[in-house]
């Protein structure tokens, strides 16, 4: 069978491409940048470059489409939220075109930031106390609710955009209007404050079917961009039992189909 990885710039796509070439699948590899690591890879039979998926979701999934035709593509594995942008225009992909990811409703879920940790909550996963102010008037009172320094945080957002630290209720005032200001936030797009957690950051790297997690790496964050908001740069495997288990439940709880990622702080 032939299949496409997206999303070839980030390190998901690369093992997603070497692993499905050992277990002697065809792989091809798109992304958006000719830096993309995938496109030098042995381990792909082909490389094509689309659209940024952020920028120009709708003509992102007509090129996929695209490339689906041309090389006779069996499976699509998104490997980022560029699952969004496909799933939103699911009608200009082949209808027999199997995608390995939710459909676009549950993504959408997922990718909020507040409904990600009350889903965590019924499933008994671990969270920071996290509160939503309904408008800017509320962001006091959750503020010294929560104490500092607290975390204020866009509902999307990936690899650490997004993510504030405040130590301060002026600051919090502050940074939070320039925020929703900077990024234009409706009332319903407001962003989140949560309590500050200290510890180790480690990842859980999985791939779930149906809810029952196939295979799960986890790791711990040695270095990072921006001084431990931003992006790893360097992690290093390790063994936590409790946090395969986390994985597994929130899992079972999305229902989850495809490749996932979840970041823990351990103390």
């Amino acid at each position: 069978m032939r299949i496409l990885v997206t999303y070839g710039w980030c390190r998901t796509a690369y093992i997603a491409a070497e692993s499905l070439c050992s277990a002697g699948f065809e792989v091809y590899a798109c992304g958006s940048t000719a830096l993309s690591m995938v496109r030098v890879s042995r381990f792909v039979r082909g490389f094509d470059r689309v659209p940024d998926p952020f920028k120009e979701p709708e003509q992102y999934a007509t090129e996929i489409s695209a490339i689906v035709k041309r090389r006779n593509i069996d499976i699509l594995l998104p490997v980022h939220e560029d699952a969004l942008a496909i799933q939103t225009y699911r009608d200009r992909l082949p209808a027999n075109l199997l995608i390995a990811c939710p459909p676009r409703s549950e993504i959408v879920r997922v990718l909020d930031k507040y409904e990600i940790i009350k889903i965590a909550e019924s499933a008994k996963v671990a969270v920071p106390k996290t509160l939503a102010p309904a408008n800017l008037i509320e962001v006091e009172s959750c503020a010294q609710e929560l104490g500092f320094p607290l975390i204020i945080k866009t509902r999307r957002g990936n690899s650490g955009k997004g993510v504030f630290r405040a130590s301060s209720l002026e600051e919090t005032r502050s940074k939070y209007r320039e925020i929703v200001d900077n990024f234009s936030l409706a009332n319903n797009q407001l962003p989140i404050l949560q309590e500050y957690a200290e510890g180790s950051v480690f990842g859980s790297c999985f791939l779930a079917k149906n809810g029952e997690v196939k295979a799960c790496f986890v790791e711990r964050y040695l270095r990072c961009k921006e001084g431990g908001f931003g992006t790893s740069v360097l992690r290093e495997p390790c063994e936590l039992p409790l946090l395969h288990d986390y994985t597994q439940k929130m899992a079972k709880a999305l229902n989850w189909t495809g490749i996932g990622h979840f970041d823990f702080i351990v103390d």
